[in-house]
């Protein structure tokens, strides 16, 4: 979420949320107003949550389904529609009756349908607009509402709602993998790992590999990829999965290859600097001859880090939008 959404809580509703007590914050993120003794929050993003542990906030990548009863919920929206609608209705069923919840959002994100919900649910709903953002109060009316499912299923693969590239497998990853065919071997890593399909591919084609360690910051997608694998758990090759922020707080270790479809947005707003901090990681840790298997669309500009970095690359298909690139370190 963005921090014009946390600025719009604050305006809007800051001064009683700091009166409250036992409060339960769900796709949490440091807020403007002192309120970390009252809430237990929620993110299971790496990067958000170690800025909130930062902050003093007592923080969970997972508070569960069902959330232990609480005097106030903070709902804070993202992009997901499905995993907006979860939230609320997650705060929602631990609230006493009258119990306040408070959802912000950007008005161009997720904001309008959690409106709209929440007028259904409590007819009357204090909206506070500043900031391109959205702010709404409603209070608890009524019994506990059925929780939709938090997981969905895809060509065999278990996807948490809200992660990225949840109807399946994208475009772009697929592509990566029908590269793989007896391309990788010995200690491999894959970064931004997301559910597993990338290394699902690669256990699947090459049996060279003799480790593979996945790398996410998304702990929901990890937990999914876990599942995922569990297939392969006790066989030769040895997995091992990381909550981790690749850009941050990766800890490098000689890994031959290395695969990757590395993230280029954040919120809506494309970042490439996200890209080239992978390919940088990437360079960091390969050992000499290491090579780096990636997919990335084709207009992002990655090769002059590449050439920059690694003693070789190569273009191995350009299709559909998207470009797989080999470097050798």
């Amino acid at each position: 979420m963005s921090d014009e959404t946390v600025q719009c809580l604050a305006h809007g509703f800051g001064e009683e949320i700091e009166t409250l007590e036992r409060g339960v914050m769900l796709n949490g993120a440091p807020l403007p107003f002192d309120c970390t003794r009252q809430l237990n929050a929620e993110q299971p993003f790496r990067p958000v949550f170690m800025r909130l542990e930062k902050s003093g906030y007592r923080v969970e990548p997972d508070l569960g389904d069902t959330l232990p009863e609480a005097g106030f919920a903070i709902v804070l929206a993202g992009q997901s529609r499905d995993l907006n609608q979860r939230n609320f209705i997650r705060a929602w069923n631990a609230l006493p009756p009258g119990g306040p919840i408070f959802v912000a959002g950007a008005r161009n994100g997720g904001i309008n349908p959690l409106r709209k919900l929440a007028q259904q649910l409590a007819g009357e709903v204090e909206a506070k607009p500043k900031y391109h953002a959205l702010a709404l109060r409603a209070e608890r009316q009524g019994k506990a509402l059925a929780l939709p499912p938090g997981l969905e299923n895809s060509d065999g693969f278990t996807i948490p709602v809200g992660a990225f590239s949840q109807a399946g497998p994208d475009p772009a990853s697929r592509l990566l993998a029908s590269h793989f065919s007896d391309r990788l071997s010995g200690r491999c890593a894959d970064l931004g790992a997301g559910w597993g399909y990338l290394t699902e591919g690669a256990l699947k084609a090459c049996s060279a590999i003799t480790s593979i360690d996945l790398y996410e910051a998304d702990w929901r997608a990890l937990e999914a990829a876990k599942t995922n694998l569990s297939g392969y758990a006790g066989g030769a090759t040895g997995i091992s999965f990381h909550w981790c922020d690749v850009t941050t707080e990766f800890a490098r270790k000689p890994y031959d290859c290395i695969i990757m479809n590395p993230p280029f947005h954040a919120g809506r707003e494309a970042v490439p600097a996200l890209g080239r901090a992978f390919i940088e990681t990437a360079a960091a840790t390969l050992v000499p001859g290491g090579r780096l298997f990636m997919v990335a669309n084709r207009n992002l500009p990655y090769e002059e880090r590449l050439s920059a970095l690694f003693r070789h690359y190569e273009m191995l298909a350009d299709e559909g939008g998207f470009k797989v690139l080999l470097a050798i370190r």
